[in-house]
């Protein structure tokens, strides 16, 4: 959105037969937050995200929890 708003010209590309749920999330920091609000999707956010009252962060192999907090 913001390179189309620059004036690039931009195409984006889905190798899924169809859009839907694929059972992961994104977690996004305040400073993304803050850069989607800025390009006018905080209405989106508000209605379509999740704020986590905690949060892991796993080892991508082991699952160990490497790190939490609330």
């Amino acid at each position: 959105l913001a390179l189309s708003r620059a004036g690039a010209d931009v195409a984006v590309y889905e190798q899924a037969p169809a859009r839907g749920e694929v059972g992961a999330g994104i977690t996004m920091s305040p400073n993304a937050s803050r850069i989607l609000i800025h390009l006018g999707l905080g209405d989106a956010l508000e209605r379509l995200g999740f704020v986590p009252g905690r949060q892991w962060t796993q080892h991508w192999q082991s699952g160990a929890v490497l790190m939490e907090a609330d």
